[in-house]
């Protein structure tokens, strides 16, 4: 089983960014909260699998693809918010942490969440994995 959620947010790529504390924080805040409520729109909560491993996916969607590195850490407050929704630390080591991207059209932005529980050992892998 799993939950998918999409929410139309635009993920920038933070390395070069130049902006304001104030505005940095507003943007962090905006991400994380974006990604909390569009997974609890879809779900209220993940309780029923606590003690199975979970792979959760990150995609970003936009008209152009990041490299690797600025890829994980565009997504951070996105999987700061995941985690939140599922009440545990980011780094827990029952999760898997997945990161993709997807080309669209000019204008297109949004980030798609998915949660699934993992039931297969050879398919649990500890840490961050680029798609």
């Amino acid at each position: 089983m799993f939950v998918t959620a999409c929410v139309p947010l635009r993920l920038r790529s933070t390395a070069n960014l130049r902006e304001h504390w104030a505005q940095k924080a507003s943007r962090i805040k905006t991400e994380r909260y974006a990604a909390f409520y569009g997974l609890c729109e879809v779900s209220p909560a993940w309780n029923q699998w606590e003690t199975s491993p979970l792979r959760v996916t990150i995609t970003r969607i936009a008209p152009r693809t990041l490299d690797d590195d600025n890829l994980v850490s565009c997504c951070k407050a996105v999987r700061d918010g995941i985690a939140q929704w599922l009440d545990t630390p980011d780094n827990d080591p029952s999760i898997t942490w997945v990161y993709a991207q997807r080309r669209e059209g000019v204008g297109e932005y949004a980030v798609e969440m998915t949660v699934e529980a993992v039931h297969d050992e050879k398919e649990f892998g500890n840490g961050n994995t680029i798609a």
